[in-house]
């Protein structure tokens, strides 16, 4: 099955009312487990303003001063997907994701694993599947969204809702690329205009998670576009 050419209807069968969260397998984090990953957040938000000469934190008003409040705002958001990269890594029993070291310059590669899917579903049985965890801090309806300006450089999207309330990180499911590249786009996040349009798919057009015994690694590969 190439999931390239997945049509835009191949989950047809199993949208409907998204399942509740609680019905969904989840990862929950300790508190000195978010303090570690608010660290490894911190740093990757550095490496990437200092590497993209960001200097949209500088507020040239007050001749310079640190301007913390947006820091900290790109810090939170970094946060969730790192939340959203390690419930998967910890779900599935994968190596340990990018998000443990600095980000580098370049991004990384349009997505975050590489796996193997074998399932009783011979529709669902591919390998050298490159997953890309899509995140949202609203578990109780965000859906998948991705930058129309980024390459759809993954082959299926997969969405992790994350509950900064408990440190719970839902696993809902996933969209091939393909549903994707046909999404309808939205130029507005929680009522904000947002910077540059994304891809927008609902999260009830997810596909149920795979079980953790049908996801493994690709051998030889480092489970980061860019590693």
């Amino acid at each position: 099955m190439d999931w390239t050419d997945i049509p835009d209807d191949y989950s047809i069968e199993k949208r409907g009312n998204p399942v509740s969260n609680e019905k969904l397998p989840s990862v929950t984090f300790t508190d000195e487990e978010m303090a570690d990953l608010r660290r490894v957040a911190e740093i990757r938000t550095s490496a990437q303003q200092h590497a993209t000469d960001d200097l949209s934190d500088w507020d040239s008003r007050t001749e310079g001063k640190f301007n913390v409040d947006r820091h900290e705002s790109m810090v939170d958001s970094d946060l969730v997907g790192i939340m959203g990269e390690e419930a998967f890594s910890r779900y599935y029993d994968l190596p340990e994701p990018f998000t443990s070291k600095e980000r580098l310059p370049e991004g990384d590669g349009g997505y975050d694993f590489a796996v193997t899917i074998e399932s009783n579903d011979s529709d669902l049985k591919a390998r050298n599947v490159k997953v890309d965890v899509k995140t949202t801090d609203r578990p109780q309806n965000g859906g998948f969204m991705h930058p129309r300006q980024r390459d759809l450089a993954a082959t299926i999207y997969f969405l992790c809702p994350v509950d900064l309330d408990s440190n719970e990180v839902y696993l809902r499911g996933f969209v091939p690329r393909a549903m994707m590249e046909h999404a309808g786009v939205t130029f507005h996040k929680h009522g904000r205009k947002l910077a540059n349009p994304a891809y927008s798919v609902p999260r009830n057009e997810a596909i149920p998670p795979p079980e953790p015994e049908n996801i493994s690694p690709v051998s030889g590969h480092n489970n980061k576009g860019n590693r």
